[in-house]
């Protein structure tokens, strides 16, 4: 199976849940994911716009901008979105 395509955090979350729950139950899943995480408008602004946390904000506008493209550090800034995102709205 191979997956593609694009999805915010919230989702990529749930299809990361919905894989590990495939994985624990099937003997053998051969999955190719090639999904990118990329933060939807909503997700962008709840990040980017906390005036009671500037700091959050100035990390994940920088991280927003690192994101973008294919490179390892894109990937990498993805990744680091994903936490932040986590972290500070969880």
């Amino acid at each position: 199976m191979k997956l593609s395509g694009q999805l915010g955090i919230e989702e990529a979350i749930e299809l990361q849940q919905t894989i590990g729950t495939w994985e624990a139950r099937l003997i053998r899943l051969k999955l190719r994911n090639h999904v990118v995480e990329a933060p939807s408008e909503e997700e962008i602004q709840q990040l980017t716009q906390r005036a009671d946390d500037p700091l959050i904000a100035r990390v994940a506008r920088r991280l927003l901008d690192e994101a973008d493209g294919d490179t390892d550090e894109a990937a990498s800034a993805r990744l680091a979105l994903r936490e932040l995102y986590q972290a500070a709205l969880a």
